[in-house]
């Protein structure tokens, strides 16, 4: 696994509000802006694909679904009303794509470094389009009751959920931000850490 560097992007913090604060004390929303957009994966992107898909045959996918940091994910699923079999995360759809596909294959940048940091640490990562952003990140919830993340003035993806697709990078993105939800059993250290690898592999190449 990649270490970060006296390179490293700054980890950002984002705000939860109080109600969801009270209700889920060990949730947390941590993200980082790269200058990065959609682009084809560049060969050592590749390699690092084709490492993970030796190391993860279907036998040690399933397995990791009941471990570590996955395992913390499909908890807070279900406490939030979600079942991790259907509402998946990028962590589950990845699985099933290595299942179905027989490898974990390339789809570009930051696509690429999304998958390879949630394998790697078991920790979702997600990437937005950064530019139309209005200030900080957080969670909160709609008047509906739902948990989502949001900046100041909309809402960009129910929690754990995808992003809406106005907000998916494209080939004229100039800047990304790559986020991770924090939960109990899976901290923000970690989180931290898949957002380092994430953020190197997106660049990666630029």
């Amino acid at each position: 696994m990649a270490a970060a560097s006296s390179q490293s992007p700054a980890i950002v913090g984002g705000w939860v509000s109080d109600e969801v604060r009270e209700e889920f004390p060990g949730l947390a929303l941590r993200y980082t802006l790269v200058p990065s957009g959609v682009r084809r994966t560049p060969s050592i992107v590749k390699r690092q694909l084709e490492d993970i898909s030796d190391r993860i045959d279907a036998r040690r996918a399933v397995a990791l679904r009941s471990r570590g940091s996955t395992a913390a994910y499909r908890v807070f699923q279900r406490q939030i009303g979600l079942d991790p079999d259907l509402d998946r995360t990028p962590f589950e759809t990845a699985i099933i794509d290595r299942m179905i596909e027989g490898a974990f294959l390339p789809r570009g940048l930051p696509a690429d470094a999304c998958t390879i940091a949630t394998i790697e640490t078991g920790v979702p990562i997600w990437a937005i389009d950064a530019v139309s952003l209005s200030g900080p990140l957080g969670i909160r919830t709609t008047t509906a009751g739902s948990l989502v993340i949001a900046d100041r003035k909309s809402v960009l993806a129910p929690l754990l959920g995808a992003p809406e697709a106005a907000l998916a990078p494209s080939r004229t993105t100039s800047a990304i931000a790559l986020f991770a939800v924090a939960v109990a059993g899976s901290p923000e250290p970690i989180a931290d850490e898949a957002l380092w690898l994430a953020a190197a592999l997106a660049s990666e190449g630029a």
